[in-house]
């Protein structure tokens, strides 16, 4: 470089192309548009959850002198029975059926144990501990 010899200097543009400005605007409305419709999408997904959850039910049985305190009851599918001990004894349940199984830890008095159903069927809910308990529940 001869430093007696002025620099040359490249002039940059100081504004885009308008072609160029017609095209980034397009692709941004285009991509606000899909983020818009995910959004959408996402928001009715969240409120048919938030619908099923706020549906499912719950439900209080009791074991108490060595029985529970319902012979029967009925059920929508995903609700959920809490079998609280009001006993002066251990209690456990168990539901062995070919479509839905459970079987719970010993429960010492004041305990609960939940149990969600997620199978449509009848079953017998018994207590490994005192076998004339019985309890049946319909799943609809």
């Amino acid at each position: 470089m001869d430093p007696s010899r002025p620099r040359e200097t490249a002039e940059l543009p100081t504004a885009a192309p308008a072609s160029f400005e017609k095209t980034w605007s397009r692709r941004s409305t285009r991509k606000s548009a899909s983020q818009w419709l995910i959004s959408g999408v996402a928001g009715v997904a969240m409120l048919l959850l938030a619908a099923g959850a706020v549906a499912a039910a719950d439900y209080r049985v009791a074991q108490r002198d060595r029985a529970f305190s319902l012979k029967q009851i009925t059920v929508a599918l995903g609700d959920v029975i809490h079998f609280d001990n009001d006993d002066d004894f251990i209690h456990q349940i168990y539901i062995d059926s070919p479509n839905f199984s459970f079987d719970s830890r010993e429960t010492y008095p004041g305990g609960s144990i939940d149990v969600t159903f997620t199978q449509r069927g009848t079953y017998l809910v018994r207590c490994h501990i005192h076998p004339k308990m019985s309890l049946e529940v319909n799943v609809k």
